[in-house]
């Protein structure tokens, strides 16, 4: 059985931020995917989703990841680095400080809605 379809190479998306860049693999009804490559100190917003369900993979370097405990009301962080992966919880607002340069996190996740991104804090983007 085969397929007529076949798959060529292309490039993804690139997407400049004010902390770094997206490098948008897929964004397909079922799956997204992206590459988040920052620059050193910079951080994006404290945000969070209602309808993606995202983790993260730390490909390379170091970040300071912060979220809210919404049932404290406390803003807590640690430290994440290469090799470490994250499952975010939905509705919880969350933000990545790059602590050394280029550092990168693999993106995976349910479709990417613009809409869907609702700032609580605002990172360098919104400086």
């Amino acid at each position: 059985m085969g397929h007529k379809y076949q798959p060529l190479p292309r490039r993804g998306d690139i997407y400049e931020k004010a902390w770094g860049h997206e490098l948008w693999i897929a964004n397909h009804e079922m799956y997204c995917g992206k590459l988040l490559v920052f620059n050193k100190d910079k951080k994006f917003s404290m945000h969070y989703h209602m309808i993606k369900e995202e983790s993260w993979y730390v490909s390379k370097g170091e970040f300071e990841y912060r979220w809210i405990d919404t049932e404290a009301a406390e803003v807590k962080a640690t430290l994440i680095r290469e090799g470490d992966v994250v499952d975010l919880v939905l509705g919880q607002p969350h933000q990545l400080k790059a602590l050394t340069e280029g550092a990168t996190i693999f993106e995976v996740s349910t479709k990417h809605y613009e809409e869907d991104s609702y700032r609580v804090l605002p990172g360098d983007s919104q400086s």
